[in-house]
C-alpha cells in the first residue's frame, strides 16, 4: 500500500472514468477543470462520454448545459 492509500486519498479517475483527461504533466494525469475549456469539449463527445461527464461530482452549470446541447445534437443525427 502507498502513503496516499494509507491516508484514505481519493484515486484519481482514469482517462476512461473522467472525458475531461488531457495528458500527463510531470508523470501525473490532468483534467480539464474550467468551464471554457470543457465546454470546448464537449462539442466533440459521443454519448458514452456525454454520460461519463454528467456523472462527475461538482461540474459546472454551463458544462452540463452544453452537455445537453451535444446529445441533442447527437440524437439528431449530428457530429
Amino acid at each position: 500500500m502507498t502513503e496516499e492509500n494509507d491516508m484514505g486519498a481519493q484515486k484519481m479517475p482514469s482517462p476512461q472514468d473522467n472525458p475531461f483527461y488531457s495528458g500527463e504533466i510531470n508523470g501525473r494525469p490532468y483534467y480539464s477543470c474550467c468551464a471554457y475549456d470543457r465546454v470546448e469539449r464537449v462539442r466533440t463527445f459521443s454519448m458514452e462520454q456525454c454520460d461519463a461527464a454528467e456523472s462527475l461530482p461538482s461540474i459546472q452549470k454551463t458544462v452540463l448545459q452544453a452537455i445537453k446541447r451535444r446529445r441533442k445534437q447527437l440524437e439528431r443525427g449530428l457530429r
